[in-house]
């Protein structure tokens, strides 16, 4: 992989000041949770989502919004909760006025219609993965909670590009570290942390009325 990798993602530190910040977590550390991660249960709440029947340690999930997946395909998920519908909005209106992510392989997002967010504790992670197809070309991100960690992009196994994600942080990340083969993954958590994920859903994949 070559080329200025710094023009694939934006960061902004201090997207949401910190009261903003704490209403957003204390809505989510109140938010249900449920053993059963059942999409046809409207209900956004965290769950433990399984792999090959195996329950994946490190995080739990909640997801809302079109379209999330259902293990199969792309599906509608719960209605997203205002608290983050707002915040979507916000993402949005900043990613299109920002200076970052204007190349021609990382273009200004549409509107976020989909989230996920993960709880992570102190020493959590997710694997290195690639987002699905089903998703557009510019995914972005807010933390929330005490805890930071370190947001790293791999080619054929080897980290390309990182960046330490703070609390109360925007990124956003498209181009060449969001499409296949890079993979990025999650390490480093110092403390209980939130990761709000928005997608829209990729051209080709329509729109879903809730």
């Amino acid at each position: 992989m070559t080329g200025d990798l710094d023009d694939d993602f934006f960061y902004e530190p201090d997207f949401l000041d910190p009261p903003a910040a704490a209403a957003l977590e204390g809505y989510l550390e109140s938010a249900p949770r449920r053993d059963d991660p059942d999409l046809s249960v409207p209900t956004f709440a965290f769950f433990a989502p399984l792999v090959d029947g195996v329950r994946v340690a490190g995080r739990i999930e909640a997801r809302a919004g079109w379209p999330v997946w259902d293990g199969h395909g792309p599906a509608p998920g719960a209605p997203m909760p205002p608290e983050l519908e707002t915040l979507a909005a916000s993402v949005t209106d900043r990613l299109q006025t920002a200076d970052g992510l204007r190349t021609p392989t990382s273009p200004a997002p549409n509107a976020f219609t989909s989230v996920y967010v993960d709880r992570y504790p102190a020493g959590g992670k997710f694997v290195a993965h690639t987002d699905r197809d089903i998703y557009g070309p510019v995914v972005a991100g807010v933390s929330i909670g005490p805890g930071s960690c370190t947001l790293t992009f791999l080619f054929e196994g080897k980290p390309v590009f990182e960046h330490e994600l703070r609390p109360r942080s925007l990124y956003a990340f498209a181009g060449r570290l969001r499409a296949a083969p890079c993979l990025h993954q999650v390490t480093g958590v110092s403390d209980v942390r939130f990761a709000i994920s928005f997608r829209y859903a990729a051209t080709g994949h329509g729109d879903c009325v809730q």
